[in-house]
């Protein structure tokens, strides 16, 4: 279990753990139904950085450093698969230059307006349902509850995964092989932490939530005939918008 979580901090952050792991890939899918948790403790440390600064600064003005942290922890690691998924898909072409425009480390238009919305919305749909809670305790769950459903959304798209990137040895071909029993087990332990940290109204966001990725993930298909690596990654930052979205159209919490 640390072993996995030790690779996961490894991968998806810019945190220097100097710790070998043996069998990396392996860990990586067999352990996947701990991506939720993951989530949870990687979002602790930006609802620790939220803590300390909420005590001095406005909600709005401390929610816009949680999310500069972020980016700077996970070095915008699921930022570039947004990006990229979107110069790809809405470059209205053939699946081979779709994967192919992916595939370019140079930032297009599509990619570019798309992180410019997403952190529009991020923004103020963070500030809105922020604005609405009681008390530092409520917010700094909401923010671990953004780690979980993101990381639980990215392991959903783990499931019987057709590999179609253009790098045949691309990031997305070690998803392969995931086992389903490990990403239902992460589902089920990701509603288990939602209803702790906030309760009935998160389980109805997490089924809203579930809702939109696998109609993305079906639309991907249509379009490539499988996932990439970035068609995945592009799952985290959907699902938090559609989380947040969700909990903003309940009432809050």
């Amino acid at each position: 279990m640390i072993k996995v979580l030790i690779i996961y901090f490894q991968f998806f952050t810019r945190i220097p753990i100097p710790i070998a792991v043996d069998h990396p890939l392996e860990r990586y899918r067999q352990g996947i139904y701990l991506l939720p948790l993951f989530g949870a403790l990687l979002f602790s440390l930006l609802a620790f950085i939220y803590a300390l600064l909420a005590y001095v600064l406005p909600i709005h003005v401390v929610w816009l450093l949680v999310l500069i942290f972020e980016t700077i922890i996970t070095g915008g690691f699921h930022m570039d698969a947004l990006a990229d998924t979107c110069d790809g898909i809405f470059s209205a072409r053939k699946k081979e230059d779709m994967l192919r425009i992916m595939k370019d480390s140079r930032l297009g238009a599509f990619g570019g307006i798309a992180l410019i919305f997403y952190y529009l919305l991020y923004y103020v749909l963070g500030s809105e349902v922020l604005n609405g809670l009681h008390g530092l305790v409520s917010q700094i769950g909401l923010i671990i509850s953004l780690g979980v459903i993101s990381r639980a959304m990215l392991a959903l798209g783990h499931w019987q995964l057709v590999y179609s990137g253009y790098n045949p040895n691309g990031m997305g071909k070690m998803m392969v092989g995931t086992p389903k029993w490990g990403i239902l087990l992460g589902q089920l332990l990701t509603l288990v932490i939602l209803f702790f940290i906030i309760g009935v109204k998160a389980l109805l966001a997490y089924g809203l939530t579930t809702v939109v990725v696998l109609f993305y993930r079906r639309h991907i298909y249509h379009l490539l005939g499988g996932m990439s690596g970035d068609t995945v990654g592009c799952m985290g930052p959907l699902s938090e918008i559609t989380f947040l979205l969700g909990l903003l159209a309940l009432g809050g919490l």
